[in-house]
Protein backbone atom coordinates (compact mmCIF):
# COMPACT_ATOMS: atom_id res chain seq x y z
CA UNK A 1 0.00 0.00 0.00
CA UNK A 2 1.30 3.22 -1.14
CA UNK A 3 0.89 6.28 0.84
CA UNK A 4 -1.21 8.57 -1.23
CA UNK A 5 -4.84 7.25 -2.51
CA UNK A 6 -6.90 8.65 -5.24
CA UNK A 7 -9.91 7.87 -6.20
CA UNK A 8 -13.27 8.87 -8.09
CA UNK A 9 -16.65 7.60 -7.61
CA UNK A 10 -19.13 6.47 -10.37
CA UNK A 11 -22.07 4.57 -11.24
CA UNK A 12 -21.48 1.76 -14.46
CA UNK A 13 -22.85 3.90 -16.74
CA UNK A 14 -19.72 6.38 -16.09
CA UNK A 15 -17.08 3.82 -16.11
CA UNK A 16 -15.46 5.20 -19.28
CA UNK A 17 -15.05 8.59 -17.95
CA UNK A 18 -13.31 6.59 -14.53
CA UNK A 19 -10.90 5.21 -16.60
CA UNK A 20 -9.87 8.03 -18.93
CA UNK A 21 -9.58 9.95 -15.49
CA UNK A 22 -7.22 6.97 -13.77
CA UNK A 23 -4.77 6.45 -16.90
CA UNK A 24 -4.41 10.23 -16.83
CA UNK A 25 -3.16 10.18 -13.16
CA UNK A 26 -1.04 6.77 -13.78
CA UNK A 27 1.04 8.38 -16.33
CA UNK A 28 2.45 10.85 -14.46
CA UNK A 29 1.90 8.68 -10.60
CA UNK A 30 3.15 5.09 -10.27
CA UNK A 31 3.32 5.79 -6.91
CA UNK A 32 -0.51 6.49 -6.15
CA UNK A 33 -2.82 3.80 -5.24
CA UNK A 34 -5.73 4.41 -7.56
CA UNK A 35 -9.47 3.72 -6.88
CA UNK A 36 -13.23 3.73 -8.06
CA UNK A 37 -15.80 3.98 -5.62
CA UNK A 38 -19.18 2.27 -7.47
CA UNK A 39 -21.65 4.03 -6.51
CA UNK A 40 -23.64 1.30 -7.71
CA UNK A 41 -23.90 -2.80 -7.90
CA UNK A 42 -21.40 -4.26 -11.06
CA UNK A 43 -23.59 -7.75 -10.54
CA UNK A 44 -20.83 -9.52 -12.62
CA UNK A 45 -20.92 -7.08 -15.35
CA UNK A 46 -17.44 -5.46 -14.11
CA UNK A 47 -14.28 -7.30 -13.74
CA UNK A 48 -12.05 -5.70 -11.27
CA UNK A 49 -8.98 -7.44 -12.32
CA UNK A 50 -8.96 -5.72 -15.48
CA UNK A 51 -8.96 -2.46 -14.28
CA UNK A 52 -6.27 -0.26 -13.71
CA UNK A 53 -7.66 0.80 -10.36
CA UNK A 54 -9.45 -1.36 -7.39
CA UNK A 55 -13.38 -1.21 -7.82
CA UNK A 56 -14.54 -0.87 -4.13
CA UNK A 57 -18.75 -1.04 -4.16
CA UNK A 58 -20.35 1.64 -1.94
CA UNK A 59 -22.09 -0.74 -0.18
CA UNK A 60 -18.59 -1.66 1.20
CA UNK A 61 -17.80 1.70 2.46
CA UNK A 62 -19.46 1.02 6.09
CA UNK A 63 -22.73 3.62 5.45
CA UNK A 64 -25.31 3.11 8.05
CA UNK A 65 -29.13 2.61 6.89
CA UNK A 66 -27.16 1.97 3.33
CA UNK A 67 -30.14 0.58 1.64
CA UNK A 68 -32.07 3.78 2.91
CA UNK A 69 -29.58 5.93 1.74
CA UNK A 70 -29.41 4.29 -1.64
CA UNK A 71 -32.95 4.98 -2.18
CA UNK A 72 -33.55 8.54 -0.95
CA UNK A 73 -30.97 9.74 -3.45
CA UNK A 74 -31.12 9.62 -7.38
CA UNK A 75 -28.05 8.41 -9.30
CA UNK A 76 -26.40 12.51 -9.21
CA UNK A 77 -27.11 12.44 -5.36
CA UNK A 78 -26.10 9.54 -4.25
CA UNK A 79 -23.19 9.64 -5.87
CA UNK A 80 -22.03 12.85 -4.34
CA UNK A 81 -24.02 11.50 -0.94
CA UNK A 82 -20.61 8.60 -1.03
CA UNK A 83 -17.98 10.86 -1.24
CA UNK A 84 -17.38 11.41 2.71
CA UNK A 85 -17.69 7.63 3.72
CA UNK A 86 -15.29 7.13 0.68
CA UNK A 87 -12.86 9.85 2.69
CA UNK A 88 -13.51 8.51 5.92
CA UNK A 89 -13.04 5.04 4.58
CA UNK A 90 -9.52 5.61 3.13
CA UNK A 91 -8.13 7.79 5.95
CA UNK A 92 -9.28 4.92 8.40
CA UNK A 93 -7.49 2.40 5.86
CA UNK A 94 -4.11 3.95 6.89
CA UNK A 95 -3.50 6.66 4.18
CA UNK A 96 -1.43 9.50 4.64
CA UNK A 97 -3.03 11.67 1.80
CA UNK A 98 -6.48 10.87 0.25
CA UNK A 99 -7.68 12.85 -3.44
CA UNK A 100 -10.72 12.69 -5.39
CA UNK A 101 -11.26 13.57 -8.55
CA UNK A 102 -14.89 14.09 -10.22
CA UNK A 103 -14.60 11.04 -13.13
CA UNK A 104 -14.88 13.83 -16.06
CA UNK A 105 -11.62 15.35 -15.35
CA UNK A 106 -8.20 14.84 -16.94
CA UNK A 107 -4.96 15.36 -15.65
CA UNK A 108 -2.65 17.13 -17.47
CA UNK A 109 0.34 17.45 -15.27
CA UNK A 110 2.02 16.14 -12.01
CA UNK A 111 0.53 16.36 -8.59
CA UNK A 112 4.05 16.86 -6.80
CA UNK A 113 3.04 20.61 -5.58
CA UNK A 114 -0.55 19.12 -4.36
CA UNK A 115 1.90 16.66 -2.24
CA UNK A 116 3.90 18.88 -0.83
CA UNK A 117 0.48 21.45 0.31
CA UNK A 118 -0.71 18.01 1.83
CA UNK A 119 2.16 17.69 4.13
CA UNK A 120 0.74 21.25 5.56
CA UNK A 121 -2.82 21.51 5.44
CA UNK A 122 -5.52 18.95 6.14
CA UNK A 123 -7.89 19.95 4.07
CA UNK A 124 -7.90 21.77 0.50
CA UNK A 125 -10.25 22.93 -2.05
CA UNK A 126 -10.50 25.17 -4.95
CA UNK A 127 -12.92 27.56 -5.45
CA UNK A 128 -15.21 27.60 -8.57
CA UNK A 129 -13.88 31.20 -9.31
CA UNK A 130 -11.08 33.43 -8.55
CA UNK A 131 -11.68 37.04 -11.01
CA UNK A 132 -15.33 38.23 -10.55
CA UNK A 133 -17.34 38.31 -13.83
CA UNK A 134 -17.30 41.24 -15.77
CA UNK A 135 -19.60 43.96 -15.09
CA UNK A 136 -22.96 43.66 -17.08
CA UNK A 137 -22.64 40.11 -17.54
CA UNK A 138 -25.90 38.80 -18.01
CA UNK A 139 -25.04 35.08 -19.08
CA UNK A 140 -24.73 31.68 -16.98
CA UNK A 141 -23.15 30.25 -14.87
CA UNK A 142 -23.27 33.80 -12.88
CA UNK A 143 -21.89 35.03 -9.20
CA UNK A 144 -25.47 34.45 -7.92
CA UNK A 145 -25.52 30.89 -9.38
CA UNK A 146 -22.54 30.13 -7.63
CA UNK A 147 -23.79 31.23 -4.05
CA UNK A 148 -26.93 28.59 -4.83
CA UNK A 149 -24.47 25.62 -6.03
CA UNK A 150 -21.50 26.46 -3.74
CA UNK A 151 -18.42 28.91 -3.35
CA UNK A 152 -16.21 25.63 -3.96
CA UNK A 153 -16.31 22.68 -6.04
CA UNK A 154 -16.44 19.65 -5.26
CA UNK A 155 -14.85 17.54 -8.45
CA UNK A 156 -11.79 17.87 -6.48
CA UNK A 157 -11.16 17.69 -2.21
CA UNK A 158 -7.77 16.85 -1.00
CA UNK A 159 -7.35 15.52 2.81
CA UNK A 160 -4.14 14.54 4.73
CA UNK A 161 -4.61 12.28 7.44
CA UNK A 162 -5.14 14.77 10.84
CA UNK A 163 -7.31 15.28 13.20
CA UNK A 164 -9.02 18.16 11.31
CA UNK A 165 -9.34 15.87 8.49
CA UNK A 166 -11.10 13.14 10.58
CA UNK A 167 -13.91 15.38 12.16
CA UNK A 168 -14.27 17.40 8.91
CA UNK A 169 -15.22 13.50 7.63
CA UNK A 170 -17.16 12.54 10.54
CA UNK A 171 -19.20 15.92 10.39
CA UNK A 172 -19.57 15.99 6.44
CA UNK A 173 -20.64 11.85 6.59
CA UNK A 174 -23.82 13.34 8.74
CA UNK A 175 -25.04 15.51 6.86
CA UNK A 176 -24.63 13.54 3.13
CA UNK A 177 -26.23 10.92 5.27
CA UNK A 178 -29.65 12.42 5.18
CA UNK A 179 -29.35 16.12 4.09
CA UNK A 180 -27.26 15.65 -0.20
CA UNK A 181 -29.94 16.43 -2.50
CA UNK A 182 -30.14 18.56 -5.39
CA UNK A 183 -32.09 21.78 -4.12
CA UNK A 184 -31.17 24.98 -4.06
CA UNK A 185 -34.59 26.15 -3.49
CA UNK A 186 -33.98 24.47 0.04
CA UNK A 187 -30.44 26.43 0.38
CA UNK A 188 -28.83 22.43 -0.22
CA UNK A 189 -27.13 21.31 -3.36
CA UNK A 190 -25.67 18.00 -3.03
CA UNK A 191 -22.88 17.40 -1.32
CA UNK A 192 -21.49 20.83 -2.06
CA UNK A 193 -23.21 23.95 -0.65
CA UNK A 194 -21.75 21.96 3.25
CA UNK A 195 -18.03 22.71 2.19
CA UNK A 196 -18.93 26.94 2.51
CA UNK A 197 -18.63 26.11 5.77
CA UNK A 198 -15.40 24.33 6.28
CA UNK A 199 -13.01 27.34 6.33
CA UNK A 200 -15.42 28.53 9.10
CA UNK A 201 -15.13 25.45 10.84
CA UNK A 202 -11.48 24.42 10.73
CA UNK A 203 -8.49 26.33 10.72
CA UNK A 204 -6.66 23.97 8.43
CA UNK A 205 -8.15 24.75 5.55
CA UNK A 206 -6.14 25.63 2.27
CA UNK A 207 -8.18 27.42 -0.65
CA UNK A 208 -6.16 26.48 -3.90
CA UNK A 209 -6.25 29.08 -6.07
CA UNK A 210 -4.04 28.05 -8.67
CA UNK A 211 -4.88 28.25 -11.76
CA UNK A 212 -4.14 25.29 -13.64
CA UNK A 213 -6.48 23.41 -10.84
CA UNK A 214 -9.59 22.71 -11.95
CA UNK A 215 -9.90 24.93 -15.12
CA UNK A 216 -13.24 24.42 -16.12
CA UNK A 217 -16.59 26.19 -17.96
CA UNK A 218 -17.47 27.96 -14.36
CA UNK A 219 -14.14 29.86 -14.56
CA UNK A 220 -13.50 30.43 -18.51
CA UNK A 221 -13.46 34.13 -17.91
CA UNK A 222 -10.40 34.45 -16.08
CA UNK A 223 -8.20 31.65 -17.87
CA UNK A 224 -7.55 30.99 -21.59
CA UNK A 225 -5.05 27.95 -22.53
CA UNK A 226 -1.75 28.70 -24.36
CA UNK A 227 -0.58 24.98 -25.23
CA UNK A 228 -0.38 23.42 -21.85
CA UNK A 229 -0.42 26.82 -20.16
CA UNK A 230 -2.85 28.80 -18.47
CA UNK A 231 -2.68 32.65 -19.18
CA UNK A 232 0.79 31.75 -20.52
CA UNK A 233 1.85 31.45 -16.73
CA UNK A 234 1.50 28.29 -15.02
CA UNK A 235 1.02 24.66 -16.03
CA UNK A 236 -2.42 23.18 -16.78
CA UNK A 237 -2.56 20.82 -13.77
CA UNK A 238 -6.19 19.28 -14.96
CA UNK A 239 -9.31 19.97 -16.84
CA UNK A 240 -12.48 19.51 -15.54
CA UNK A 241 -15.20 18.32 -18.62
CA UNK A 242 -18.16 19.05 -16.60
CA UNK A 243 -21.40 19.33 -18.27
CA UNK A 244 -19.76 17.74 -21.73
CA UNK A 245 -22.22 16.75 -24.48
CA UNK A 246 -20.11 13.92 -26.84
CA UNK A 247 -22.65 14.75 -29.92
CA UNK A 248 -21.91 18.70 -29.52
CA UNK A 249 -18.67 19.13 -27.99
CA UNK A 250 -19.13 23.07 -29.21
CA UNK A 251 -21.59 23.70 -26.40
CA UNK A 252 -18.28 23.29 -23.94
CA UNK A 253 -21.04 22.34 -20.98
CA UNK A 254 -24.61 21.85 -21.11
CA UNK A 255 -24.64 24.27 -18.09
CA UNK A 256 -23.05 27.46 -19.46
CA UNK A 257 -24.20 29.73 -22.47
CA UNK A 258 -21.19 32.31 -22.01
CA UNK A 259 -18.91 30.33 -24.34
CA UNK A 260 -18.68 28.15 -27.28
CA UNK A 261 -15.10 26.07 -28.74
CA UNK A 262 -16.12 28.14 -32.09
CA UNK A 263 -15.44 31.33 -29.84
CA UNK A 264 -12.36 29.20 -27.49
CA UNK A 265 -10.54 28.10 -29.95
CA UNK A 266 -7.71 27.17 -27.43
CA UNK A 267 -10.01 24.51 -25.75
CA UNK A 268 -10.64 22.72 -29.13
CA UNK A 269 -7.74 20.32 -29.31
CA UNK A 270 -8.47 19.01 -25.54
CA UNK A 271 -12.36 18.49 -26.27
CA UNK A 272 -11.99 16.50 -28.96
CA UNK A 273 -9.30 14.67 -27.38
CA UNK A 274 -11.36 13.52 -24.67
CA UNK A 275 -14.08 12.76 -26.58
CA UNK A 276 -11.76 10.54 -28.58
CA UNK A 277 -10.59 8.91 -25.34
CA UNK A 278 -13.93 7.87 -23.95
CA UNK A 279 -15.45 6.77 -26.82
CA UNK A 280 -12.33 4.31 -26.80
CA UNK A 281 -13.09 2.74 -23.52
CA UNK A 282 -16.69 2.10 -24.76
CA UNK A 283 -18.18 4.75 -23.18
CA UNK A 284 -21.30 4.18 -26.04
CA UNK A 285 -22.45 0.82 -24.85
CA UNK A 286 -21.74 1.51 -20.83
CA UNK A 287 -23.47 4.23 -20.66
CA UNK A 288 -26.43 1.94 -21.70
CA UNK A 289 -25.95 -0.05 -18.54
CA UNK A 290 -28.64 0.20 -16.13
CA UNK A 291 -28.54 2.05 -12.63
CA UNK A 292 -28.89 -1.27 -9.71
CA UNK A 293 -30.89 1.83 -7.51
CA UNK A 294 -32.93 3.23 -9.90
CA UNK A 295 -35.60 0.51 -9.73
CA UNK A 296 -37.97 -1.76 -7.14
CA UNK A 297 -36.88 -5.45 -6.45
CA UNK A 298 -39.40 -6.26 -9.63
CA UNK A 299 -37.64 -3.92 -12.23
CA UNK A 300 -39.98 -0.60 -11.90
CA UNK A 301 -38.79 2.69 -12.14
CA UNK A 302 -38.55 4.79 -8.77
CA UNK A 303 -39.81 8.07 -10.02
CA UNK A 304 -38.68 10.99 -7.49
CA UNK A 305 -41.44 11.31 -5.99
CA UNK A 306 -40.99 7.85 -4.15
CA UNK A 307 -37.66 9.15 -3.13
CA UNK A 308 -38.67 12.41 -1.92
CA UNK A 309 -41.73 10.88 0.09
CA UNK A 310 -39.51 7.97 1.72
CA UNK A 311 -38.11 9.88 4.43
CA UNK A 312 -41.76 10.56 5.97
CA UNK A 313 -41.98 6.40 6.32
CA UNK A 314 -38.54 5.28 6.30
CA UNK A 315 -38.66 3.97 9.83
CA UNK A 316 -40.94 1.10 8.94
CA UNK A 317 -39.58 -0.03 5.57
CA UNK A 318 -36.21 -1.16 6.12
CA UNK A 319 -35.42 -2.53 2.82
CA UNK A 320 -37.54 -0.13 0.51
CA UNK A 321 -36.71 -1.61 -3.11
CA UNK A 322 -38.31 -4.70 -1.46
CA UNK A 323 -41.80 -5.27 -3.19
CA UNK A 324 -43.59 -7.47 -0.84
CA UNK A 325 -47.39 -6.74 0.27
CA UNK A 326 -46.07 -5.02 3.22
CA UNK A 327 -43.73 -3.39 1.02
CA UNK A 328 -43.04 0.91 0.71
CA UNK A 329 -43.86 0.10 -3.00
CA UNK A 330 -46.87 -1.40 -2.30
CA UNK A 331 -47.56 1.74 0.16
CA UNK A 332 -47.00 3.79 -3.17
CA UNK A 333 -49.50 2.03 -5.38
CA UNK A 334 -52.21 1.83 -2.31
CA UNK A 335 -51.91 5.46 -2.44
CA UNK A 336 -51.51 6.08 -5.80
CA UNK A 337 -48.36 7.26 -5.57
CA UNK A 338 -46.51 5.02 -7.82
CA UNK A 339 -44.85 6.87 -10.58
CA UNK A 340 -45.33 5.41 -14.68
CA UNK A 341 -43.23 6.70 -17.42
CA UNK A 342 -46.43 8.93 -19.62
CA UNK A 343 -47.10 11.15 -22.27
CA UNK A 344 -47.25 13.84 -19.73
CA UNK A 345 -43.51 13.56 -18.92
CA UNK A 346 -42.76 13.99 -22.48
CA UNK A 347 -44.91 17.42 -22.84
CA UNK A 348 -42.87 18.39 -19.89
CA UNK A 349 -39.18 17.57 -21.38
CA UNK A 350 -40.70 19.32 -24.45
CA UNK A 351 -41.26 22.69 -22.44
CA UNK A 352 -38.09 22.14 -20.63
CA UNK A 353 -36.36 22.12 -23.44
CA UNK A 354 -37.97 24.44 -26.01
CA UNK A 355 -37.86 28.00 -24.94
CA UNK A 356 -40.75 29.24 -27.20
CA UNK A 357 -42.96 27.02 -25.07
CA UNK A 358 -41.59 27.50 -22.30
CA UNK A 359 -42.06 31.46 -22.65
CA UNK A 360 -45.98 30.42 -23.72
CA UNK A 361 -46.77 28.38 -20.66
CA UNK A 362 -45.12 31.21 -18.80
CA UNK A 363 -47.22 32.96 -19.75
CA UNK A 364 -50.66 31.44 -19.15
CA UNK A 365 -49.37 30.26 -15.64
CA UNK A 366 -48.84 34.35 -14.83
CA UNK A 367 -52.48 34.84 -16.41
CA UNK A 368 -53.79 31.73 -13.57
CA UNK A 369 -52.08 33.96 -10.88
CA UNK A 370 -53.12 37.51 -12.23
CA UNK A 371 -56.65 36.11 -11.68
CA UNK A 372 -56.24 34.71 -8.43
CA UNK A 373 -54.60 37.67 -6.88
CA UNK A 374 -57.66 39.82 -8.02
CA UNK A 375 -60.34 37.33 -6.05
CA UNK A 376 -58.07 36.90 -3.04
CA UNK A 377 -56.69 40.51 -2.93
CA UNK A 378 -52.96 41.44 -2.64
CA UNK A 379 -52.25 40.82 1.15
CA UNK A 380 -53.36 37.35 1.09
CA UNK A 381 -51.78 36.91 -2.54
CA UNK A 382 -48.54 37.44 -0.61
CA UNK A 383 -48.88 35.00 1.75
CA UNK A 384 -50.35 32.40 -0.28
CA UNK A 385 -46.91 32.80 -1.97
CA UNK A 386 -44.91 32.90 0.50
CA UNK A 387 -46.51 29.59 1.87
CA UNK A 388 -45.73 27.63 -1.18
CA UNK A 389 -41.81 29.31 -1.21
CA UNK A 390 -41.65 27.40 2.40
CA UNK A 391 -43.76 23.99 1.75
CA UNK A 392 -43.28 23.59 -2.33
CA UNK A 393 -40.49 20.74 -1.40
CA UNK A 394 -42.51 17.36 -1.93
CA UNK A 395 -39.91 16.30 0.84
CA UNK A 396 -42.27 17.96 2.89
CA UNK A 397 -45.13 16.58 1.57
CA UNK A 398 -45.41 13.24 3.94
CA UNK A 399 -48.99 14.10 4.46
CA UNK A 400 -49.15 12.18 0.78
CA UNK A 401 -48.27 8.96 2.27
CA UNK A 402 -48.50 8.94 5.86
CA UNK A 403 -52.16 7.07 7.07
CA UNK A 404 -52.16 9.78 9.81
CA UNK A 405 -50.45 12.21 12.23
CA UNK A 406 -48.97 8.86 14.62
CA UNK A 407 -49.54 5.98 11.71
CA UNK A 408 -45.94 6.05 10.61
CA UNK A 409 -42.72 7.46 12.17
CA UNK A 410 -40.91 10.08 10.36
CA UNK A 411 -36.94 9.45 9.97
CA UNK A 412 -35.18 12.88 10.37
Amino acid sequence: MNDIAVFTIASTNYLAYARVLMQSIRKYHDDVDLHLVLADESEGQLEGSAEPFEIIEARSLGIPDFQRMAFRYDIVEFNTAVKPFAFRFFLQKGYKKVIYFDPDILLYHGLQDLFRLLDQYSIIVTPHMTVPLPVNDSCSPSEQSCLSSGTYNLGFLALSASKDANSFCDWWCEKCLTSCYCEVESGLFVDQKWINLVTAYWSSVHVLRHQGYNMAYWNLHERRLDGCLVNGAVPLVFFHFSGITLHDLNLISKYQNRFTLENRGDLAFLYQEYRGLLLAQGHEELKQIGYKYGRFKDGTLIGPVARRLYPAVAGNYTDPFDIGEESYHSLLKRKRLLEKPSAHMKFVQDVIADDIKKTTYRRWINTGFRILCGVIGIRLYHFLMNFLIENCLIRKHGFLIVDSPRGEREEP
